[in-house]
């Protein structure tokens, strides 16, 4: 969730409107309980707990009621999401942007995401690594121009920190504050890019 909120926080630095779309719990002080500065709107996507319903099936009618709302409501906008079944549901003349941080485990979502990364109106594939970028290269060649590597979002250790304890199954290991820094980019529906 973090990493969601800065990176909205990133784009709205850069958009004059973003809105994210997300499972949302109507937290007032959202935007101070994650440090973002800038006020972005948020949406709650649709994400009804069909319990009878396979995973596979939950999420096809999620992704078709929130690409609704987006198609709808964001005429113009740049999208940026993971969500295939939403992507896939968009209005096909809308430039858009894939965030993958895997590559899909089931056959139903390589074909879904196949099919979204030969659309004429992606503008980007964004991947969370180089590994995985290397990977989508492989596979998609045609895309290599179009592949962009960018870590997920979080603000720099400040200066004066000189290590960070963490704590794994009982041991505590120090890391180097420059192995915690990455790079924030954004993510969210914005009026431009």
């Amino acid at each position: 969730a973090i990493h969601v909120m800065k990176i909205c926080n990133s784009f709205a630095e850069l958009c004059e409107e973003v809105t994210l779309f997300c499972i949302f719990n109507n937290d007032n002080d959202i935007y101070e309980k994650y440090g973002v500065t800038s006020q972005f709107g948020i949406k709650s996507s649709f994400n009804y707990n069909f319990r009878f319903l396979p995973d596979s099936i939950k999420c096809l009618i999620s992704g078709f009621i929130n690409a609704i709302r987006i198609n709808c409501c964001y005429k113009n906008s740049y999208v940026h999401g993971r969500s295939l079944w939403t992507l896939y549901f968009l209005n096909k003349n809308r430039n858009f942007s894939y965030e993958v941080h895997s590559i899909p485990s089931k056959k139903i979502y390589e074909i879904l995401e196949s099919k979204i990364l030969k659309r004429s109106n992606l503008k980007k594939l964004v991947t969370i690594s180089e590994p995985l970028r290397k990977e989508y290269s492989r596979r998609y060649p045609e895309l290599s121009e179009k592949i962009k590597v960018l870590h997920d979002g979080a603000d720099p250790v400040p200066l004066n920190t000189q290590k960070a304890l963490l704590s794994s199954k009982g041991t505590t290991r120090e890391i180097e504050r420059s192995c915690l820094q990455a790079v924030c980019f954004v993510l969210g529906i914005g009026t431009s890019i």
